[in-house]
């Protein structure tokens, strides 16, 4: 038998299976009481719980997206390098200095994807918030990406050695 003639009789074996499996969820769908109230009200409480589990694990997931948005950088070789940092324009935004020491570390904290930074330090925040399906660095990694942004900072902006 050819790869053509193989290739043909297992897309009629699927298409046979895809049959079998529609014809088992018609035979399932006809035996529900459908007009029983009970079952509907019943079906019902389970589709709104269902529903409500799934809003929770949302906006859970966006609460913590929020945190990693605001403190994803966050790290104590951070807090060292913004509180000997003079407040400039280029400790800012390139325009403007920032208000104070305090509004500088919540601006460097602050989660900013930069394709500079590379993949493992933009995704270490992500996964230290547990927000991944699995890890993707190794756990030992993590901190060490986030504190290694913080030494890059400070090298880009400030020319010290990091």
């Amino acid at each position: 038998m050819t790869i053509g003639e193989r290739t043909r009789r297992v897309l009629e074996e699927l298409q046979n299976v895809y049959s079998d499996l529609l014809a088992i969820s018609d035979d399932i769908w006809l035996s529900i009481d459908h007009n029983d109230p009970q079952a509907r009200r019943d079906g019902n409480v389970t589709a709104a719980a269902q529903a409500n589990t799934l809003i929770q694990e949302l906006e859970y997931f966006a609460r913590r997206m929020r945190q990693v948005e605001e403190k994803g950088f966050a790290c104590a070789a951070l807090d060292k390098f913004v509180a000997d940092e003079a407040l400039d324009r280029w400790s800012g935004d390139g325009i403007f200095s920032p208000a104070s020491h305090a509004a500088l570390l919540a601006q460097e904290e602050a989660w900013q994807v930069d394709i500079n930074y590379g993949v493992r330090v933009n995704i270490a925040p992500i996964q230290q918030a547990a927000l991944l399906a699995g890890d993707v660095l190794a756990k030992k990694d993590v901190d060490k990406a986030i504190a290694d942004r913080a030494r890059w900072r400070r090298r880009a902006t400030l020319g010290a050695p990091g």
